[in-house]
């Protein structure tokens, strides 16, 4: 087995299985790639772990080119390539990112436990008790890169199987407008019989709302009552990690109150107050619109 784990705890933090296999266009002893996404555990100290745990036939094992990939996490969060925005990872482990919180729902601190996968901090809505209702709002935020990803976990009332989606129920992840509210994207969490609880990473493509103020929200809509309905439990829910990630847009949007046409370089920076009359004269021909 290859196993990353952390450091302090010896907790196992990844685990996977040799995947050599019998093959037309391979050698069953042929080295193979494994990758492992690791930017759950961003900043923590871990170590890789190889053990050899059978005897006999095809009971060998080897590894080799063990490295990091990737750019590099700062200090902060966001990878020096500039290409993540961590809006909230709750590894402060306190309510410091979030702008409004029911603490009776989801304690007076980021859960530590109750995901099987989880690290570190996160927001679990069972933390206190499954019975309770609430929700959680991060602080607002621009939408300057293509996509939003998050950890999410839980159920919406119901151990339903895969295809059945009992949308009366409320629990919820949304995407809305800081200003106006309005919903953006509405995300049910999809956990099922057989995934054990566990975060899956949920990814919304954001490009459509380049330059707007947002803010992130979960809501925990199933109580005692609504459990009730199909026999009890199944009622928590559960989210990590909320970031926005790509490269930036191009050009800062920036809202100025009016409508506007612009020339752009191949980077994407506008051309500051276009050609003169000069320029367009000793130019061989010039950009217009109507």
């Amino acid at each position: 087995m290859f196993r990353l784990r952390d450091a302090k705890t010896d907790e196992i933090l990844i685990e996977e299985e040799p995947i050599n296999v019998f093959g037309s266009d391979t050698q069953f002893s042929d080295f193979r790639e494994h990758v492992f996404d690791v930017s759950a555990y961003e900043g923590r100290e871990v170590y890789f772990e190889m053990e050899d745990g059978i005897s006999g036939g095809f009971a060998w094992f080897a590894f080799t080119n063990l490295r990091q990939t990737g750019p590099a996490f700062d200090s902060s969060g966001s990878q020096e390539s500039g290409n993540s925005t961590v809006i909230a990872d709750f590894e402060s482990g306190d309510w410091s990112e979030i702008d409004n919180v029911d603490t009776s729902v989801f304690g007076d601190v980021p859960a530590a436990s109750g995901v099987p996968n989880g690290t570190g901090y996160y927001v679990h809505s069972g933390a206190v008790s499954e019975d309770m209702k609430g929700s959680l709002k991060t602080k607002t935020f621009i939408i300057d890169r293509p996509t939003l990803t998050f950890l999410g976990a839980g159920w919406n009332g119901t151990a339903y199987a895969a295809g059945d989606w009992p949308w009366d129920f409320g629990n919820r992840y949304y995407l809305k407008d800081a200003e106006t509210g309005e919903i953006l994207i509405e995300q049910v969490p999809e956990n099922r019989l057989g995934d054990s609880d566990k975060f899956m990473t949920y990814t919304w493509d954001v490009t459509d709302y380049a330059g707007r103020e947002v803010y992130f929200e979960m809501v925990d809509a199933v109580g005692a009552e609504e459990m009730a309905t199909y026999g009890g439990g199944f009622g928590w829910i559960a989210v990590d990690n909320i970031m926005l990630t790509g490269d930036r847009f191009g050009q800062e949007v920036v809202a100025n109150g009016y409508n506007g046409y612009y020339l752009k370089d191949a980077s994407g920076n506008i051309f500051a107050g276009g050609l003169s009359e000069e320029q367009r004269g000793n130019e061989p021909g010039y950009l217009g619109c109507f």
